[in-house]
C-alpha cells in the first residue's frame, strides 16, 4: 500500500493475503492505448483498411472508449453492428496489433483506519457489485 498513485509515492505497508480492505475511490491511468488495425472498411465510421483505432479505457461488458478517424467514441459497446452506429472490435474486421499500458489504482482503507493506494493487477477479489 502506497501514499499515492503518483510517481513520487512512498511505500506505507505490505497488505497480507486475505486482509480485508474497503475501496474508497480509484483512478484509471492510460499510459498507452491498445492499437487495432482496420482489416475491413466500415462505412458508418469512414474507416478504411489500414486505418488505426486506439482503445483507451475498458469499462466491462465489452464497452470501451475509442479514438478512430479523428473522433472520440465514449463507452462504445461490443456485440452491435455498424447499422447501430457502433464500432465492433471483432477479429474479422480489426486486428489487435499492440497492447497498451494501463494502470488501475484504488485508494483503500484498512480495518485500523489507515488509508493508502494499491495497484490492482488481479490481486483483489470482490472488486465490484457482482464479484
Amino acid at each position: 500500500m502506497y501514499s499515492s498513485w503518483r510517481g513520487n509515492r512512498t511505500k506505507l505497508v505490505m497488505l497480507k493475503a486475505g486482509e480485508g480492505v474497503t475501496g474508497l475511490t480509484g483512478v484509471y491511468i492510460i499510459r498507452k492505448p491498445d492499437r487495432y488495425l482496420v482489416k475491413q472498411t466500415s462505412t458508418a465510421f469512414s474507416l478504411k483498411t489500414g486505418d488505426v483505432i486506439l482503445q483507451y479505457a475498458e469499462w466491462g461488458e465489452g464497452a470501451a472508449d475509442l479514438w478512430a478517424n479523428g473522433h472520440w467514441y465514449k463507452n462504445f459497446g461490443s456485440g452491435v453492428t455498424d447499422d447501430d452506429n457502433r464500432l465492433v472490435l471483432d477479429e474479422n474486421s480489426f486486428k489487435l496489433v499492440a497492447h497498451g499500458i494501463k494502470e488501475w489504482w484504488v485508494q483503500v482503507k484498512r480495518v485500523d483506519g489507515q488509508t493508502g493506494w494499491v495497484l490492482v493487477e488481479d490481486n483483489f477479489d470482490g472488486m465490484d457489485s457482482l464479484g
